[in-house]
């Protein structure tokens, strides 16, 4: 198994989607970026480029190296949405 496909097991283990290149929580709170280094995990804003254009992107990031588990990510997604 790729560490693509690892770190996509994993976040769909942990109940995110695919919502293009970042993934998010069903409701929004929680992001995560897999890419080769692991997966970087965050808690959800929004920048607005312009008055149509909503862009998502990750705050407060924790980076999750790859050969995790998934209490690990659990952890890191926590930690990404903690004050």
């Amino acid at each position: 198994m790729t560490l693509q496909q690892e770190a996509t097991t994993l976040l769909e283990e942990a109940g995110l989607e695919s919502a293009g290149a970042l993934w998010r929580d069903a409701v929004g709170e929680a992001g995560a970026s897999p890419t080769e280094l692991g997966i970087f995990v965050g808690w959800l804003d929004v920048a607005w480029p312009s008055p149509s254009q909503p862009e998502p992107f990750l705050r407060d990031v924790v980076h999750l190296p790859a050969g995790r588990d998934q209490h690990d990510l659990q952890a890191a997604i926590e930690a990404g949405l903690s004050p």
